[in-house]
């Protein structure tokens, strides 16, 4: 009986152990737009003007070189982080959606994701702050204008940058000598561009769980301990 009472607390703390591990491997910060004023202590806007539109994430980027973008809480680049966002196009020259996964200053802004006017998944060194480098563009018949809703994923892979698709696949890859280290956040140019659900999940994120709205209170208080 004794030996089947160690072998069971054993079977219990190496689950335990297990289960414990994996909770604190990754954790998640999300935001869904749906209080403006949660979306104002999540994120700061560098550049653009950004408001809650029906739900969505909006902002307008007039011209080439005039991009829009925002960075969200103090997450950076590491292995293991992955971006998740919705995005549509309103209207606009190029119509672009892109995920941030390195800012690393105001002329060095690195991101990913759909350049819906040419409907394509692209790597680049941002025009937005000047200095653009295209690390590839691979065409998908997928990625269109016209409001259809876009969801992708930037992940961090070691020294890989890679989207993936809707349905998990991989559809462009970019595998740096050294990766650039910056802040994560979303931007556009030249477009309309609205985004929804965007989370951030990864070793290094700081989780948040969204109270109602009558305990915003308590989540403000969260949040600042945890930006």
């Amino acid at each position: 009986m004794k030996r089947f009472t160690l072998a069971v607390t054993f079977t219990f703390v190496s689950l335990f152990t297990t289960l414990v591990a994996s909770l604190t491997t990754a954790d998640t910060l999300k935001d869904d737009f749906k209080d403006a004023r949660l979306t104002k202590e999540l994120w700061e806007v560098k550049k653009g003007d950004w408001k809650i539109e029906d739900g969505w994430w909006e902002s307008n980027s007039p011209a080439v070189g005039q991009g829009s973008f925002v960075l969200f809480s103090d997450i950076e680049t590491h292995d293991g982080l992955s971006m998740k966002v919705k995005c549509r196009d309103k209207g606009g020259g190029w119509s672009n959606c892109y995920t941030i996964f390195a800012y690393v200053d105001d002329d060095e802004v690195y991101y990913a994701g759909a350049r819906i006017g040419r409907g394509n998944w692209t790597i680049e060194k941002s025009a937005l702050a000047g200095g653009e480098q295209n690390f590839g563009e691979i065409a998908d018949g997928r990625v269109k204008a016209g409001g259809v809703i876009i969801l992708y994923t930037v992940s961090i892979e070691g020294k890989d940058v890679v989207i993936y698709g809707e349905k998990g696949k991989e559809v462009n890859r970019h595998s740096f000598g050294k990766m650039p280290i910056g802040r994560i956040g979303l931007a556009h140019e030249n477009t309309i561009t609205q985004y929804d659900d965007f989370e951030a999940e990864g070793p290094k994120v700081k989780g948040l769980s969204v109270q109602p709205l009558g305990k915003l209170t308590a989540t403000w208080a969260r949040i600042k301990k945890q930006l």
